[in-house]
């Protein structure tokens, strides 16, 4: 387990900009106005569910991160 996982740690700071670009891509579908609402003619979808799922993957990457940076062991 964690000796296969230590192989990936030179690549750890690809996987923390590739993941944050991730995010920022959730944020925007998150966040963009509905195309098919533009003129305000329609009943808008909610996206509550996923702007709560946006914000717990960033607090989670957030707390990963941090985790990463300084060990407390």
């Amino acid at each position: 387990g964690a000796v296969m996982l230590a192989r990936f740690a030179s690549y750890q700071p690809y996987i923390l900009a590739a993941a944050g670009l991730l995010l920022a891509v959730a944020f925007y579908w998150a966040y963009r106005p509905d195309p098919a609402c533009t003129d305000g003619s329609c009943e808008a979808r909610s996206r509550r569910r996923l702007r709560w799922a946006v914000w717990a993957a960033a607090f989670v990457l957030t707390g990963l991160a941090m985790l990463t940076q300084y060990p407390w062991y």
